[in-house]
């Protein structure tokens, strides 16, 4: 928005004013002959207008409509120059993709390091119980039951709160995958391919994508990896996040005889009410789906163009750019490559 601002301006007549230390630009203009002053810093943009004190109020209708016929301005040059112009570069693929790595990465940790407490937890014990001598057995009977119905209840809510933590897990840890393989097909020779789409590789599956980001590798444990997470999609995120899927809690409630009801689950298993209480996960299932996603982590760091995502960087999708990291790839020097472009790209953020 800042260039479109720039641009308009500068289309109409405006002149570039001395900068200031953390001005991007500075802009001087005339409107309705009153000088103005355009000014973008590191803290925003903001808006200049010398008038007298005697003009009262006007400054506030200036400013209002400034900023209207601005606006108009940037969106004239959005719709008939700047859209065109993105959709053309588009469809060649000449676009560079942000990396939100860290952003993934991050919400992945968190809740990763939550359930593995959370299971920590599991084993300890529910409720500790501290019995004062009754004065009537019926007393002393009616605590026991109390405090065994507490402690259960002390587990059931353990075991519900790993499930909530492992299926949160399992959301953020597909999109973290499914980012990683949008930047990893940018260091893929299917982004070279006559029929490559950025587009399409974005609305595209996570098994296409996983298809298109280790096109060309003849490794073993891509095979795995792509086995690994079929099995977590299949035995656990669909059937979580997408509903239903034949878990006990997600069953259908039908009365079969007048007066009698079951819940019947998409597996076909019969079952009682009973189980709408249960958690979706149980505990050995959340260990399950811990231990496969540190297998698939063990297969992307082991990815040559692994630490390109831990960097930050953003990844390029032009031919050039794409060949150009699959013959470091094929010399060897991918590590170069990065530490190379790594201290480029901070150069250009920081000069």
């Amino acid at each position: 928005m800042s260039q479109l601002l720039h641009l308009a301006l500068l289309s109409r007549g405006a002149a570039d004013a001395p900068r200031t230390d953390k001005t991007r630009w500075d802009l001087a203009f005339s409107y309705k002959s009153i000088p103005c002053e355009l000014r973008f810093t590191v803290f925003g943009i903001k808006l200049y207008i010398w008038v007298t004190e005697s003009r009262g109020d006007e400054p506030s209708a200036l400013a209002l409509d400034i900023e209207q016929k601005l606006r108009s301005a940037v969106k004239t040059i959005q719709t008939m120059v700047v859209e065109p112009a993105v959709e053309m570069q588009r469809q060649t693929n000449n676009v560079r993709v942000l990396n939100q790595h860290g952003r993934y990465a991050g919400f992945v940790s968190y809740f990763r390091a939550k359930l593995n407490e959370a299971l920590e937890n599991d084993g300890q014990p529910g409720l500790r119980m501290t019995l004062q001598p009754p004065h009537e057995p019926s007393d002393r009977l009616e605590g026991d039951l109390m405090n065994i119905a507490g402690g259960i209840q002390v587990k059931l809510d353990r075991e519900h709160e790993i499930a909530y933590l492992a299926t949160a897990l399992l959301a953020g840890y597909f999109s973290l995958v499914q980012h990683r393989l949008v930047l990893l097909t940018g260091f893929s020779a299917a982004a070279l391919e006559d029929d490559f789409s950025v587009d399409r590789l974005f609305s595209a599956s996570w098994s296409d994508q996983f298809s298109l980001a280790t096109t060309g590798r003849m490794a073993a444990g891509d095979k795995v990896a792509h086995s690994d997470l079929s099995y977590l999609a299949r035995e656990y995120r669909n059937t979580l996040l997408h509903g239903g899927g034949g878990r006990l809690a997600d069953g259908i409630f039908v009365e079969w005889a007048p007066g009698y009801h079951t819940i019947e689950t998409a597996r076909g298993v019969f079952t009682d009410q009973f189980m709408l209480w249960q958690p979706a996960l149980t505990p050995d299932q959340a260990k399950d789906v811990v231990s496969i996603i540190d297998r698939i982590e063990a297969w992307f760091t082991s990815l040559p163009y692994f630490p390109w995502l831990e960097s930050g960087l953003p990844v390029g999708f032009d031919n050039a750019s794409v060949q150009l990291a699959l013959d470091n790839l094929k010399e060897g020097t991918v590590a170069q490559y990065i530490e190379h472009k790594d201290s480029e790209f901070d150069y250009g953020m920081n000069g």
